[in-house]
């Protein structure tokens, strides 16, 4: 099972959140480990000068947490920095994932939950909404 995030590197993304939640689920979950993959795209930030300053200390707080995933559970994470991704490249990426991951700490407007739940109905797959408490999920069913 494919799962899927997108996000740019700053400090209010929540990647490093995203990614301890992930390496907590596969140590506690062991079924987890194997067929199922979190691939987790940052893309350079977009914003004020003060995140691009930051963004080197969030690269190497990823690339820790990345490295330690990869080392436990070989096989269960993609990680890729990018410097831009296009629209089309991004519906590749959620008409081939089961899962779309958002975890921002603080954001204002973030399209890639629409662009999955787009990508998903073009590519004819059913979608089932879940609202929880603190977010919504949207899945296949």
């Amino acid at each position: 099972m494919l799962l899927a995030a997108i996000d740019y590197l700053d400090p209010f993304k929540g990647v490093q959140l995203k990614l301890l939640a992930w390496e907590s689920l596969l140590h506690n979950y062991p079924k987890y480990r194997t067929g199922h993959v979190l691939v987790q795209i940052c893309l350079a930030s977009r914003n004020q000068v003060k995140l691009v300053r930051d963004a080197g200390v969030v690269q190497k707080e990823i690339a820790t947490i990345v490295s330690r995933i990869e080392g436990s559970y070989p096989g269960t994470i993609y990680y890729e920095e990018k410097a831009f991704m296009s629209a089309g490249a991004r519906m590749l990426l959620w008409q081939q994932a089961r899962v779309s991951v958002n975890s921002a700490i603080r954001e204002a407007v973030n399209v890639y939950p629409l662009e999955y739940v787009v990508a998903r109905h073009h590519a004819g797959k059913p979608l089932t909404r879940t609202r929880t408490r603190t977010r919504t999920r949207t899945r296949t069913s």
